[in-house]
């Protein structure tokens, strides 16, 4: 949507040196991403922002010649990558890959990592025609890009049974980045599935890419509807449209990962059809007793619709896919809520005793200045104290952020609420009138420390040791996947574990416990110092700090680290965290060399992985 964007789209059929891995649907679908890319009610790109490598097969569809850069080789692909880094002050860069893809080691899922085969792919010499997901998502995000989309079609799974190890894509970069791009990665499988393409009168198409195609078109509830943007209020997001593939692919597992949300396209009113809403009603009453009202938004901020129905339950009704409102009375009885209607949508109102005194309320009549309009009192409840609550617009625009709830006046409008994590928990807030929300806890409580994690246990169990850690050494305890725990008193510097057929250097830090939990093809490295321990809340509330600052959610951790500080100023951790600790440059990930940071640890910052 700006001149600062860019596109690199490769789209891989041939590979002449693997017999039989000839694909037909890779070109089509990496063209299908071209056409969005230009279209002005997605991106809007030029197409001289957009480079596209395509390697077309005999069996596929065949690009038209003016619009490839050049064939879908490793070479060209590192030239395309090297090409970016020269350009300055980019907002956004997407990045599409459709071909072949696989996992590097069928034995160690610890160890594994993601690549994708380029067109000149031989299985007797793969990691020579072949890149990292996690080599590129690095190379892409030092790129001076305030945003980069990376999505991935390509299977995970390792068509043979011998490991290998990835070479790094071109040369490494040189001097710091004058800024770290948030990254958003789309992966069409999880780890260990295939990715199928289907043919079709048109074409072969892979399924994972025909469906994405639909979604960033706004299909069923891959759009939300903003009732406060007058010109274009249907919205198209990253997570809508991550949402929508998850519920709709079929025979694959789409996943995916971002920092926070983007808006991938925008459409007028009326881009779409309408959709029936199907109501009924709980107990049953009599047809000339009931009324139902149906009160949705217009595009104009503040204006809506009523539909009024009547003669008896149920109902059907066409109204345009966004946010409607329902409410049904009857001799007495009344009951209503707000549905979100994306999809044909079927919702049962529960009757209830009406509140006495309390009149209905009329449509609100011509525009309201929302600055003027009455606030709504909202209240957001969650027994989880290290939960961060984020309030956002429906364009993605944060309103509010607190930790364990929130509480305030908000204009009247459709918001979302986030809980904050790794994957986001979302749910949404319709502030027509005073509300109170109470949100379930993201993470099962457990029995002696709530809402933590393994790490976080093992450093409470680690108490004993108080006195050493007062002593100005550290300890160092380790949880297995079979659950032994082993404890061990060191001085300060760095730390080896052995874990499975790979070397973990941890850092050590006088007063601090370093705890290291391992599960199945996962290890987390996680810091507590000595002055957190006796105070759960504030345990808690550092444990999830760091595990926020591993998945990238920098904002949220801060928010956590200002309530840890209200609660227990001065930790140690918290320094570290902040890059403010004298020995925080030691302990960081900038120290670890360029080709070895797609061994750092995706769930945290603390260590570094070296396989033996």
């Amino acid at each position: 949507m700006g001149d600062s964007d860019r596109a690199l789209i490769v789209g891989c059929d041939a590979y002449p040196n693997a017999p039989g891995a000839e694909l037909s649907g890779a070109v089509a679908d990496a063209l299908a991403i071209r056409r969005w890319l230009v279209d002005p009610y997605g991106p809007g790109l030029e197409p001289g922002q957009i480079t596209f490598l395509a390697s077309p097969s005999g069996s596929g569809q065949q690009p038209d010649p003016e619009l490839v850069t050049g064939p879908a080789t490793r070479l060209r692909l590192a030239q395309a990558v090297a090409a970016l880094r020269e350009v300055r002050g980019g907002e956004r860069l997407y990045v599409y890959f459709a071909g072949h893809g696989c996992r590097t080691d069928p034995q160690n899922q610890l160890t594994a990592q993601d690549a994708l085969a380029l067109t000149d792919f031989s299985a007797a010499d793969p990691a020579a025609s072949c890149t990292g997901v996690e080599d590129l998502r690095i190379r892409l995000s030092l790129c001076d890009f305030r945003d980069v989309v990376m999505i991935i079609d390509a299977c995970r799974n390792l068509p043979f049974q011998a490991p290998f190890r990835l070479s790094s894509l071109g040369l490494d970069p040189t001097g710091p980045p004058s800024k770290q791009a948030r990254v958003f990665l789309l992966q069409s499988t999880a780890a260990g599935e295939s990715a199928v393409e289907l043919e079709s009168d048109a074409g072969a198409r892979g399924v994972f890419s025909a469906a994405l195609s639909d979604s960033l078109a706004g299909a069923g509830a891959a759009k939300v509807f903003d009732d406060t943007d007058e010109t274009s209020p249907y919205l198209v997001r990253w997570s809508s449209v991550c949402a929508h593939l998850a519920a709709t692919v079929q025979g694959q597992t789409p996943s995916y990962l971002g920092q926070g949300d983007l808006v991938l396209g925008r459409f007028p009113d009326g881009s779409f059809e309408d959709v029936r809403l199907d109501i009924d009603v709980a107990p049953t009453a009599a047809p000339g007793e009931l009324t139902a009202r149906v009160r949705y938004p217009l595009s104009v901020a503040g204006d809506e619709k009523e539909v009024l129905l009547s003669g008896g339950a149920p109902w059907s009704v066409l109204v345009p896919p966004r946010r409607v409102r329902v409410r049904l009375t009857a001799a007495g009885l009344a009951g209503g809520r707000p549905v979100d209607v994306y999809t044909p949508t079927a919702v049962t109102i529960e009757l209830a005793p009406q509140v006495p005194n309390t009149p209905e309320r009329g449509p609100r009549r011509g525009r309201v200045t929302r600055g003027l309009a009455r606030n709504i009192t909202a209240q957001i409840d969650i027994a989880d104290p290290a939960a961060v609550i984020e309030i956002r617009r429906l364009d993605g625009r944060l309103v509010e952020r607190g930790v364990s709830g929130w509480s305030g006046e908000l204009m009247p409008a459709a918001y979302e609420v986030v809980v904050v994590g790794c994957s986001d928990r979302k749910t949404t807030l319709d502030a027509s009138e005073d509300v109170t929300l109470l949100l379930e806890s993201a993470i099962p409580s457990r029995a002696r420390l709530p809402w933590a994690t393994d790490a976080a246990l093992a450093a409470l169990n680690a108490s004993e040791h108080l006195g050493v850690l007062r002593s100005g050494r550290c300890v160092l305890v380790v949880v297995g996947p079979d659950g032994q725990v082993g404890v061990e008193v060191i001085e300060a510097g760095r730390a080896t574990v052995a874990v499975g057929t790979a070397t973990l250097e941890v850092p050590a830090l006088a007063g601090v416990v370093t705890a290291v939990t391992s599960t199945a093809g996962a290890v987390s490295v996680a810091l507590f110092d000595v002055a957190v321990l006796p105070d759960e809340v504030a345990l808690t509330l550092l444990d999830r700090a760091q595990t926020l600052r591993g998945c990238g959610r920098n904002d949220a951790s801060m928010a956590l680290l200002e309530a840890l500080d209200r609660r227990l100023p001065g930790s140690v951790v918290a320094e570290v965290l902040r890059g403010s600790h004298a020995d925080a440059p030691a302990l960081l990930a900038d120290l670890v060399p360029f080709q070895d940071a797609p061994r750092l640890l995706r769930t945290g910052p603390w260590a570094s992985l070296h396989t033996t």
